[in-house]
């Protein structure tokens, strides 16, 4: 389905309600929130049932780290046993973390060479101090922990005139089919202009010994950030379609404009949204999802 169609089908749904006058700008605007709100309310059933792992399929990308270095998309040594890297522009939600160990001498059952596989559990701000002389819970090789933290490149306030590293502007304005979900930029060429692009970083704690465990690979499956979606006037005028394809699968993109249809009369005030809900509700997310735990 192409982003025109999706016009198309939402200005059908409007004119039953007489309110098919709908200009391209607000389009864009809440076609773009409704992907969002789509995306949020299918993730937080994800996985729960075959239904929600389908709908977010295209959505779902994996990162692979397996260099040590000083790069931000290398593992950047901290101390002890913790690690950290940048996630990719595009990261929006974290779906699940592994580890791979590589064996620096023999231990217990394992010989130096060995690899090992453990995965990286969630740790919260609250848990941090509570499990740090807890000995059944605190990080070690066997019991990894990621927890998700900003950077130290994001613009703020005023970005033209934030002093040593200015963003260039294609990372401002977003065009048609953008991934870039966050303002944190790197000056990899030192010419004070921003020209990479990264998400929030990743810490890795497993505790303060790395001399028989040392992490060689690290692999993220994640939610990446949905396509901007930009109609332009031309493109809804003319007769041959091309304005851009969704990135969702068809039954998806039908979700998207009852989202889409929802906005729009909320925004203009419309009583009817209040039939038009319960009628279009093909889905029952919740029900299913529990029913198939």
């Amino acid at each position: 389905m192409t982003l025109k169609q999706v016009y198309e089908h939402t200005l059908h749904d409007l004119s039953i309600f007489d309110q098919g006058n709908l200009h391209v700008d607000e389009f864009n605007h809440h076609a773009n929130r409704a992907v969002v709100n789509t995306a949020n309310k299918i993730y937080n059933l994800f996985n729960l049932s075959q239904q929600t792992s389908d709908d977010l399929q295209v959505l779902k990308k994996t990162l692979t780290v397996s260099t040590i270095g000083s790069d931000p998309n290398e593992l950047q040594y901290i101390s002890g046993a913790r690690y950290k890297t940048s996630l990719p522009a595009d990261y929006y939600h974290l779906l699940n973390c592994v580890v791979t160990y590589t064996l620096q001498s023999d231990y217990k059952c394992f010989r130096v060479g060995d690899e090992e596989i453990r995965p990286v559990k969630r740790l919260t701000s609250d848990m941090s101090s509570r499990i740090l002389r807890d000995a059944f819970h605190k990080p070690n090789w066997k019991r990894p922990y990621y927890i998700i933290k900003g950077t130290e490149n994001q613009i703020k306030n005023d970005w033209s005139v934030a002093g040593p590293l200015d963003p260039n502007p294609e990372y401002i304005v977003r065009a048609q089919g953008s991934e870039i979900g966050h303002n944190s930029f790197v000056d990899t060429d030192t010419d004070t202009i921003a020209n990479v692009n990264y998400g929030p970083t990743i810490e890795i704690n497993y505790g303060s010994d790395i001399s028989v465990f040392l992490i060689s690979l690290l692999e993220i499956d994640y939610i990446k950030v949905p396509y901007y979606l930009r109609l332009t006037p031309s493109q809804m005028e003319d007769i041959a379609d091309s304005s851009p394809i969704m990135e969702f699968p068809d039954y998806v993109c039908h979700e998207i404009i009852k989202e889409i249809v929802k906005l729009v009369l909320e925004n203009r005030q419309d009583p009817r949204i209040q039939t038009y809900s319960p009628v279009n509700e093909t889905i029952a997310r919740g029900a299913s999802a529990q029913g198939q735990q």
